[in-house]
């Protein structure tokens, strides 16, 4: 019997798992662990083996989509402070081809334009930054109100 191989190998994949940052030995420990109760009734150690690879991917198939996510790094910026807040136009931003560039506390930013908006907004005129995608900031034109 090679229940004593699966279950080492399933504290060591563990170990593994915990000693990393990222998901890399979970699948390997579920499916050692597996093995270890079918090793109780599969005496071939080359079936085990055949069952804990077969696992493993299986593991890895179902359970990755899951858990990617909750992985994801966030960056760590005070990008989210401009969201809601107004930009200057520093150079014309065309709908067309989506160019131009606002000045928001001090720095230069790139845009994507959202929303209703002339064909061209004007160096000088105010846009309201919606969103930040990579670097980017997603704007929406701010309509001049007339007093």
């Amino acid at each position: 019997m090679y229940t004593k191989f699966w279950l080492i190998a399933f504290i060591i994949f563990l170990i593994a798992e915990f000693v990393s940052i990222q998901l890399v030995a979970i699948w390997f420990a579920l499916a050692a662990v597996a093995t270890f109760f079918l090793s109780f009734f599969i005496a071939s150690f080359s079936v085990q083996v055949l069952i804990f690879v077969v696992l493993s991917g299986l593991f890895l198939i179902a359970i990755y989509p899951l858990f990617k996510n909750f992985y994801k790094p966030k960056a760590d910026t005070n990008g989210e402070l401009m969201i809601n807040k107004d930009a200057i136009v520093i150079e014309s931003i065309d709908r067309k081809t989506n160019k131009g560039q606002v000045k928001i506390d001090g720095k230069e930013w790139s845009i994507k334009l959202t929303g209703d908006a002339p064909e061209t907004i004007p160096v000088g005129e105010f846009v309201t930054v919606r969103a930040i995608e990579g670097v980017k900031l997603v704007v929406e034109y701010k309509k001049q109100e007339i007093s």
